[in-house]
């Protein structure tokens, strides 16, 4: 059984990897994604560790490791992505109602 989860670990971790990966590069694309099937990826590979004897786990540190650090990573675009659709939702607001206030013709 061993062997069969440790294999599951490196496919997972492999997996999600290469996710992260397509994610980050749409995202700087611009393009809008659902990312919503990482967390239940993210859940079975933490699921699996659990599962295993410490040694065995260990030998996926740096997997995980390289994971926390590309949803680290992805977390940063998320938050910047957000800040400049906030501004931009500013920007419009502000146009709205300038454009309410003194923009329509008065008789």
């Amino acid at each position: 059984m061993a062997a069969a989860l440790k294999k599951q670990m490196a496919d997972g971790i492999h997996d999600l990897n290469a996710q992260l990966l397509r994610t980050k590069s749409e995202l700087s694309k611009g393009t809008v994604l659902d990312i919503s099937h990482l967390e239940p990826k993210v859940g079975e590979l933490c699921h699996n560790l659990g599962q295993l004897q410490p040694a065995d786990a260990k030998e996926f540190e740096s997997g995980l490791l390289g994971i926390i650090e590309e949803l680290d990573h992805l977390e940063g675009l998320l938050k910047s992505d957000l800040e400049s659709v906030k501004a931009k939702l500013g920007e419009v607001s502000e146009r709205q109602r300038a454009h309410n206030a003194y923009g329509q013709n008065k008789p």
